[in-house]
């Protein structure tokens, strides 16, 4: 059997398409997987889980603090030493 050129190309598409859709297939098992907070999974809500939430963001907000500190006091020492 010989191949054609239109043959080989459509060949060729067919093959790309099935690709992309095994690709997006795995994507969206993938998403479902990662999902979290969705109608048919809501995330429970627990103290201890808003407590850690909560002792996060502060670690956050702390250690952000600590560095603008640092570069106004990095800055005042340049500013002095002129």
């Amino acid at each position: 059997m010989k191949l054609t050129e239109r043959t080989l190309k459509r060949i060729i598409a067919e093959e790309m398409a099935l690709t992309e859709s095994r690709k997006r297939r795995a994507q969206q098992r993938r998403r479902r997987r990662l999902a979290e907070g969705t109608r048919s999974n809501p995330v429970q809500m627990t103290p201890e889980r808003i407590n850690a939430i909560i002792a996060e963001e502060y670690e956050l907000y702390t250690r952000k603090q600590r560095l603008a500190e640092s570069r106004r006091r990095l800055r005042a020492r340049r500013r002095s030493n002129r």
